[in-house]
């Protein structure tokens, strides 16, 4: 029973085929190999950095291998081809050699992964044609990688499977012109026909004429799905299944549209990350943002809405850039514009239970404490995650929280674990430049207590912030004093 429970463990997550042939004696090593000792097999390592293990068929598989590869084979539940998967090349044997034609080799296989990256190679396809030819029927969860070099097999098996799988992912390795032809292969004859899928990840860009969104919202048991940026549907339309949608595009004008056409009913997890060329004289950001959260809140107004996280990955060097010593920290030109309680209010009022409110989209913000009453007010009892652009410069504020804001915002949120505001306890008479906090609990890591701007906090009063900060929360575990920011030293000094 024991040494049951062991194989089974063992064999149940397999990198490749070269364990299974090894075991019947159907490969050798073609480079420096592994040492097995007592007849079993140990996971394989590189001989050397950088060289990939290399083995050839030393003869072809016959029909008395069967049971011997059925005693491991049965126990293996899912089988990953990446980067790192140990070549098997064929040798003397020819391309065609028939294999142990129409035999199940794997039937309890489940999920069957090719993310391999090199290319169309026999030694990487003759393997998956292996497995592909002779898996069962219980495979319900495939992902692929195609590039200009791949074969299509990998998306024919798909194609066979559709019906049955709860899990698709598709990624489009090389995103060229030579790949059009597999992508749109994907969604005319796989995606439409997959209707007992339930999580669905495309990390491909579809060529513009095809309604992808049509395609997606047709399935009828899809409720996780994660997507490069595309077109809104052709037609107004409404998703009743969804409940977790992550987006990414390089162009976050394609989002708009999106919620404006589509309305979501049962969506509970909503995640957006863009790029965006801030244009910083004209402070752009803040009107985009605003028209952006403005469509989210709309299209999700019948949804039981618990996380929402937008990230702009600009972000850092629109920051960057107000940091630089060459602008002037009380320069009007920069920021006309900032996002404030107004901005939060439909969603405190669409979204009572929601868990995580998380913006890093390099805005400024008009915050006082007037939010942080009216969101633990709505949120209070359910918020984790409270993040408004910790790291923008607060050399640009005129307004922000307050330490008692805190202490009455901390008796209202006791499960908050992450927390990133920017407040100020005594302001100087002749500053305006408050103390940016930013308190994050990621696992067993210690939380931090961040500055920025040109006047930090004293040494000794920042450890007595952040042990009062750590009693406020304790959810959040210790908070630490963070570095100062690069670049202010100078200013500190001053």
């Amino acid at each position: 029973m024991f040494r049951e429970s062991c194989l089974n463990e063992l064999w149940y997550h397999q990198d490749g085929i070269v364990q299974l042939l090894f075991m019947v004696s159907a490969i050798r090593s073609a480079n420096s190999a592994p040492n097995y000792k007592n007849g079993s097999f140990h996971r394989y390592r590189r001989s050397a950095a950088g060289n990939k293990a290399q083995w050839l068929f030393r003869r072809s598989l016959q029909p008395e291998d069967v049971d011997a590869m059925l005693f491991y084979s049965s126990r293996v539940r899912e089988m990953y081809f990446t980067s790192t998967t140990g070549l098997i090349r064929l040798g003397f044997l020819p391309r065609d050699v028939p294999m142990l034609p129409g035999t199940v080799i794997f039937p309890q296989l489940r999920v069957l992964a090719w993310t391999y990256g090199g290319g169309s190679s026999g030694a990487s396809s003759w393997s998956l044609d292996f497995v592909l030819d002779k898996t069962g029927d219980k495979l319900t969860e495939m992902a692929g990688q195609i590039s200009d070099r791949s074969r299509t097999r990998f998306l024919d098996g798909m194609q066979v499977r559709r019906h049955h799988l709860s899990y698709l992912s598709l990624c489009d390795r090389d995103a060229k012109e030579s790949t059009r032809d597999a992508t749109s292969h994907f969604f005319r004859d796989v995606l439409p026909g997959a209707h007992n899928l339930r999580e669905l990840h495309l990390n491909t860009a579809f060529p513009e004429p095809l309604d992808v969104w049509g395609v997606i919202l047709k399935l009828p048991c899809l409720n996780k799905l994660s997507l490069i940026g595309t077109a809104p549907p052709a037609a107004q339309a409404v998703s009743h299944t969804l409940t977790c949608v992550t987006m990414n595009s390089d162009d976050a004008h394609l989002f708009p549209p999106i919620f404006d056409n589509i309305r979501f009913t049962g969506l509970r997890q909503l995640e957006l990350s863009f790029y965006e060329d801030y244009d910083l004289p004209n402070a752009s950001v803040v009107p985009f943002v605003r028209s952006l959260l403005s469509s989210i809140a709309a299209s999700c107004a019948d949804s039981p809405l618990t996380s929402l996280t937008v990230y702009s990955h600009e972000a850092d060097v629109f920051i960057d850039l107000l940091s630089h010593d060459d602008i002037a920290p009380a320069d009007p030109n920069i920021i006309r514009d900032g996002l404030g309680l107004d901005d939060l209010r439909p969603f405190m009022q669409r979204y009572p239970k929601l868990e995580v409110f998380d913006l890093t989209l390099g805005c400024h913000w008009e915050a006082r404490d007037d939010i942080l009453e009216e969101v633990g007010r709505a949120w209070g009892s359910t918020l984790r995650i409270l993040r408004l652009d910790p790291h923008i410069s607060w050399r640009m504020s005129s307004q922000c929280m307050t330490l008692p804001g805190l202490e009455q915002f901390a008796a209202c949120c006791p499960s908050l674990t992450t927390l990133g505001v920017h407040f100020t306890d005594t302001l100087p008479e002749h500053s305006t430049l408050p103390v940016h906090m930013r308190l994050n609990r990621s696992g067993d890591a210690p939380s931090r207590l961040a500055h920025v701007g040109s006047s930090p906090l004293d040494p000794l009063q920042m450890n007595e912030m952040a042990q009062h900060l750590s009693d406020l929360f304790p959810g959040l575990g210790t908070v630490e004093t963070a570095p100062q920011p690069t670049g202010l030293n100078r200013r500190a000094s001053d």
